[in-house]
């Protein structure tokens, strides 16, 4: 039990707590204090008395962590690509309508892909079942359509 306890041990289970948090946070900033944390259990495996050794090593790391990384969260960020996930990826896409989109009913639906969704015109207009239309944008579960000449 005495194991548990010891400096080294209580690093290497901060940096996996660390590391694990990180799965569920976005932003890359906890996941450079895990990778810190490691040098850090290994400065403790190495001198467990020495607490303010294993503090500067462990903000050391972090920090070269942090600056050595910087490259490859700014290319992630950026986007790298111009693919879009989600339903964003139709946006410009062409639909087909499969129940009248009529403003003042509500009502609307497109067939995007291999999927359905509630439509609307951007400019209020209706658009008539099996008429060909453009994705402008989203508003949270509507897709909003312009129509093809």
């Amino acid at each position: 039990m005495d194991i548990l306890l010891t400096p080294w041990v209580l690093w290497a289970l901060l940096a996996l707590a660390l590391l694990v948090m990180e799965a569920f946070l976005s932003g890359f900033f906890i996941f450079w204090f895990g990778i810190g944390a490691i040098p850090a259990a290994i400065t403790a495996f190495a001198v467990p008395n020495n607490i303010v050794l294993q503090l500067a090593v462990f903000a050391a790391a972090s920090i070269v962590a942090m600056v050595a990384g910087r490259p490859f969260t700014k290319r992630l960020y950026k986007g790298g690509s111009d693919e879009k996930f989600g339903a964003d990826r139709l946006v410009g896409s062409c639909c087909v309508v499969q129940e009248t989109i009529d403003p003042d009913t509500g009502k609307g639906l497109v067939r995007a892909e291999h999927d359905e969704w509630r439509a609307e015109t951007a400019d209020g207009s209706v658009v008539e079942k099996g008429a060909k239309v453009r994705v402008v944008r989203i508003a949270g579960t509507r897709l909003i359509v312009e129509a093809m000449d």
